[in-house]
């Protein structure tokens, strides 16, 4: 296959990701709403660990009193004291990583979001070097025999290849099409929820 061509065919697979400014706009809303929803469980799960936190302080304290007293020997006191800070570090690396999580998240959701707006534009304004940046930012893998290419999009680039081939922009239907109760979640309510859950699997 050409040079050209070539180019020109791995293009197309960089525009099916594309989606347009209203429905990121939509898409970035319900991120919001699901993020704020979401808070509320990391709010309880944050206040469960401070509370943990400061269960190991006082179980510190009265420790060190005991030793203080020679309740307990300097060795027993040593030992329990270690015991102590490890837990408290590994108590305040969660809390830390969940505190950190959310604004991270968003932002890596955000710039999904921008690149699959403006992907396309930018292949066809790259040279050949951004242009194989982008496509493994993309792709995963890409087979090429004869004039055909056979792609396999990154996550969450794949569902935004499935959702365009299917023309399909709400959520799942039921099982069965008569059933008077279906799920018509919003396409960008679905997608919202994928893209964290996404973004949350970087962070652990």
């Amino acid at each position: 296959m050409r040079e050209e061509l070539l180019s020109d065919r791995l293009g197309e697979l960089v525009r099916a990701i594309e989606i347009d400014g209203s429905i990121a706009q939509k898409i970035e809303s319900a991120l919001r709403e699901t993020l704020e929803i979401n808070a509320n469980d990391m709010k309880k799960e944050i206040n469960t660990l401070r509370a943990s936190i400061n269960k190991v302080h006082t179980s510190q304290e009265r420790a060190y009193l005991d030793k203080a007293s020679r309740t307990i020997n300097e060795e027993l006191w040593e030992r329990i004291n270690r015991r102590f800070l490890d837990e408290e570090d590994q108590l305040q690396l969660r809390l830390n990583r969940l505190q950190k999580s959310r604004k991270d998240c968003f932002d890596e959701c955000q710039d999904f979001l921008e690149l699959s707006k403006s992907a396309y534009y930018m292949y066809n304004r790259q040279d050949t070097q951004e242009k194989a940046r982008l496509l493994r930012t993309l792709l995963s893998n890409c087979i090429i025999t004869d004039k055909t290419l056979c792609p396999t999009y990154k996550k969450p680039f794949d569902l935004l290849v499935k959702r365009a081939k299917s023309n399909f922009w709400l959520g799942h239907r039921d099982s069965n099409p008569d059933s008077t109760v279906q799920s018509r979640v919003p396409y960008h309510w679905t997608m919202s929820q994928f893209l964290i859950e996404s973004a949350k699997n970087s962070f652990t």
